[in-house]
């Protein structure tokens, strides 16, 4: 079985479900302050990439194409 192939296993204490949206955390992402934007946008890719990820793998795509660096289509 090659890795492309391979099921999707959670990482430890990862949940595939989606959290309810923290839309504290969306409104600080879009401020001007730099440091406030960085801290606001690190804690949503952090909540939202497992659940997104493991969504791509479930509909069929690749490792690669799944991952958030590459553009899914």
């Amino acid at each position: 079985m090659n890795q492309e192939d391979m099921p999707v296993q959670s990482a430890p204490g990862a949940r595939a479900g989606f959290e309810p949206t923290d839309w504290h955390s969306v409104i600080a992402a879009c401020k001007s302050d730099p440091g406030v934007s960085r801290r606001a946008l690190e804690q949503l890719c952090s909540a939202y990439w497992y659940p997104l990820y493991s969504h791509a793998r479930r509909k069929g795509h690749s490792q690669w194409k799944s991952d958030p660096s590459q553009t899914i289509r």
